[in-house]
C-alpha cells in the first residue's frame, strides 16, 4: 500500500526554514568554530532542500579530514564528489556566504532547522498511523507509532560518533577556556567544587547521596538556582517531591525568604509576581514521571527543542525501569542515567538515598560508599560520588577539631574520576531558607593543582 503524504492531502507546505538553512551553511564557511556547534545538532537529513543536505554533508567530510572549511574547500570537495552541478555550481556556494547576517545565533538557528525536520518526520509518521488505524490492529499501530516518535527524538539528540579530530578540538577549546580563567565545566555554586573538579563535566554522572534530612534537595536547588542565574537550561526529574514544592524553593531563594513564607504566610502579591517573572525568563522544566523510558524521552525532547546544560534526578532509587527486584531496578536506572549523560552530553546530577546502616553504627556517622542503597552498580557507574552530611542531625555538636557543628552541612567526596578526590566542603546551613553557603575546605591536596606545584613543567 502506498504511504500517504499528509501534507499534500491537506494542501499544506511541509514545515521548513530554507532561509535559515542558507544562513547556517553560509556561517559554517565563514566561522571556523561554527562546525563544532552545528555538528552536535544537525545531520544532512535535517535540511529540507536537497542541495543543502549535499553541501552540509560535504562540509562534515571536510571537517572529518581536519581541513579548513571555506568557500574554496567546499567548492573543491563538491567537485571531487561530482555534486557541484547538483547544488547550483560555485555561484550558489558563494551566494550562501552572502546570506549570513551574523554567526552569533547559529546554535539557535540550527535548533529551529532541527525542529522543522522533526515536525516533517512527525507528520509523516502520524499520517501513516491514521491510515493504519482503519486496517491494522490498533495496539500494534500505537506501539509502532510511539516507537517511531521516540526514534525521532533519540536520533535528533545524539551527536553521533566523533572523530579523533573532534576530540582534539574539544580539548583545545577546554584549554582556551582555562586560559581565559573560565572553568571547563558547568559552574557549581560551591567554589571549592569548581576548583577541584573543574565544575560539572559533560557526560558525567554525579551522585549526591545522603540520609533523609541531610540537605540533598537543598543542595540540588542551590545548584539549580545558581545555574538559572547563569542563564543555563536546566531540567529536574522530580520523582519524589511535587513540582510546586521545588518551584517554591526557587522563589524563596530568589526573594531570600523562607519557603514557609511562600507557602503558608501572607506576602505582598507584587513581590511574589516579581519572583515569578524572574523564573519565567529561565529555560527550566520539571518532569514528574518515574518511568525510565519517559524520563529519557522527555530529556531528549527538551534538549532538541530548548537546549540542555544540566539534568537533575531526585532521586535515583525511585526510577522505574520495569525490572523485577529493587537491585535490578536500581542497577538499570543507574546505567541508564550514565548512558543519558553521554548521549545528551550533559552532566546528570542524581540524588541518592543511603541505607540505614549509617544510623546504626557509632562514631561520627559519616557515610561511606557501601551505604549506597540497593546496588553497587551506582558506585561503578558514577564519575563523582558526594555525600551530604549534617552531624548536628545526630546530636554531634563538635567536629574532631572541637569546632561547633551548629547549622553546618558538609559535602564529602568519596569518588572523583577526573579531579581531586577526598575533599570535604563545609557549608553554612539554613533549613528555613533552604540556603547553603560554602565556608571552608579541609583537604590539603585540593588547595593547588598539580601544574601549580613547585618545579613542575608542562606544555
Amino acid at each position: 500500500m502506498r504511504k500517504p503524504n499528509a501534507l499534500l492531502e491537506l494542501g499544506n507546505m511541509p514545515p521548513m526554514a530554507v532561509e535559515l538553512e542558507e544562513g547556517v551553511l553560509g556561517a559554517l564557511m565563514l566561522e571556523k568554530r561554527a562546525i563544532s556547534i552545528v555538528r552536535g545538532l544537525l545531520t544532512p537529513e535535517s535540511f529540507y532542500k536537497p542541495a543543502h543536505a549535499i553541501i552540509y554533508d560535504a562540509i562534515c567530510q571536510i571537517s572529518d579530514e581536519g581541513n579548513p572549511i571555506d568557500i574554496l574547500t567546499v567548492t573543491e570537495k563538491l567537485r571531487d564528489l561530482k555534486k557541484l552541478e547538483d547544488v547550483g555550481k560555485a555561484y550558489y556556494i558563494s551566494y550562501l556566504t552572502n546570506r549570513v547576517a551574523s554567526s552569533a545565533n547559529i546554535e539557535y538557528h540550527s535548533r529551529l532547522i532541527l525542529q522543522k525536520h522533526m515536525a516533517r518526520e512527525t507528520i509523516r509518521i502520524t499520517s501513516e498511523a491514521v491510515h493504519e488505524c482503519y486496517t491494522e490492529d490498533i495496539f500494534q499501530t500505537i506501539e509502532k507509532t510511539v516507537g517511531a516518535l521516540h526514534g525521532i527524538i533519540e536520533s535528533n539528540t545524539r551527536s553521533g560518533d566523533k572523530s579523533t579530530e573532534d576530540y582534539l578540538k574539544e580539548i583545545r577549546q577546554q584549554q582556551e577556556r582555562i586560559h581565559q580563567g573560565v572553568i571547563p565545566g558547568i559552574e557549581s555554586f560551591l567554589p571549592t567544587y569548581n576548583k577541584v573538579s573543574g565544575g560539572y563535566q559533560k557526560g558525567e554522572l554525579i551522585i549526591i547521596a545522603g540520609r533523609p534530612g541531610m540537605g540533598k534537595t537543598a543542595n540540588m536547588m542551590n545548584e539549580v538556582f545558581h545555574m538559572l542565574n547563569n542563564n543555563l537550561s536546566v531540567v529536574i526529574h522530580s520523582l519524589e517531591m511535587p513540582g510546586a514544592s521545588l518551584v517554591s524553593i526557587l522563589l524563596a531563594l530568589h526573594l531570600k525568604v523562607t519557603v514557609n513564607q511562600i507557602n503558608k504566610e501572607k506576602m505582598p502579591l507584587e513581590l511574589l509576581e516579581s519572583a515569578a517573572k524572574w523564573l519565567r525568563t529561565k529555560k527550566f522544566k520539571i518532569f514528574e514521571n518515574k518511568k525510565l523510558n519517559i524520563i529519557r524521552m522527555n530529556s531528549m525532547l527538551w534538549k532538541a527543542t530548548k537546549g540542555l546544560d544540566a539534568l537533575f534526578v531526585d532521586y535515583l532509587q525511585l526510577g522505574e525501569s520495569g525490572k523485577d527486584t529493587p537491585y535490578e531496578n536500581v542497577s538499570a536506572v543507574s546505567m541508564s542515567l550514565k548512558q543519558m549523560s553521554k548521549e545528551l552530553e550533559v552532566p546528570v546530577i542524581a540524588l541518592c538515598q543511603l541505607n540505614r546502616s549509617v544510623e546504626t553504627r557509632g562514631g561520627d556517622k559519616k557515610p561511606i560508599t557501601s551505604d549506597l542503597r540497593e546496588s553497587g552498580q551506582i558506585e561503578q557507574d558514577a564519575d563523582v560520588i558526594d555525600f551530604m552530611y549534617r552531624p548536628e542531625h545526630y546530636g554531634i555538636t563538635e567536629d574532631e577539631n572541637g569546632n561547633s557543628t551548629y547549622k553546618k552541612a558538609y559535602r564529602l567526596n568519596a569518588k572523583m574520576r577526573s579531579g581531586v578526590p577526598g575533599h570535604e566542603i563545609e557549608m553554612d546551613w539554613s533549613g528555613e531558607l533552604q540556603r547553603l553557603n560554602e565556608v571552608g575546605i579541609f583537604t590539603p591536596q585540593a588547595e593547588q593543582s598539580t601544574f601549580e606545584m613547585e618545579g613542575n613543567e608542562y606544555f
